[in-house]
């Protein structure tokens, strides 16, 4: 949600997890409740609804590190308003094809607490309009890698 001029906004999900659009329980990888074929189309129903934003995850690439790129530019191409993206963003090169892509804003976790030089470089080069910062928390601890890995840093 992105808060401007006491407006909220308010944006739908579209999370992809082996080229389907997915719900999993609380991001347990194999909890999957919800398996929807075509998330492009998921991602334009959404649109239809009135979304002015839609965000997409790829939990694949958050999970395993595995790229559904030629997805997410099917999404891009299906859609005529602003996409994010997020998950297994973990390369300012990646980070990069997305964002030439059309992606209007990717959203950096893990990389961005482990290397956070790479928010500025992301930041000079594309505009910091187009970088998202992500931090997870679980027990009062910084988590990465998809929620798998614990660090000693505390979200404050």
């Amino acid at each position: 949600m992105v808060f401007e001029d006491n407006k909220m906004e308010i944006m739908p999900a579209v999370d992809i997890k082996n080229g389907k659009c997915v719900q999993l329980v609380q991001g347990k990888p194999g909890s999957e409740q919800v398996i929807i074929d075509n998330p492009e189309e998921v991602a334009l129903k959404w649109e239809n609804e009135g979304a002015e934003v839609v965000h997409v995850i790829d939990l694949d690439g958050t999970i395993d590190g595995k790229s559904n790129v030629k997805l997410i530019e099917k999404i891009i191409d299906t859609v005529n308003v602003p996409v994010q993206i997020g998950g297994g963003i973990r390369s300012v090169e990646y980070a990069g094809q997305l964002l030439d892509l059309g992606v209007e804003r990717v959203i950096i976790g893990t990389m961005g607490i482990i290397h956070p030089e790479t928010i500025r470089e992301l930041s000079s080069e594309y505009g910091p309009e187009h970088i998202m910062i992500s931090l997870d928390s679980k027990d009062s601890k910084v988590v990465i890698k998809g929620w798998q890995e614990k660090i000693d840093k505390s979200p404050v």
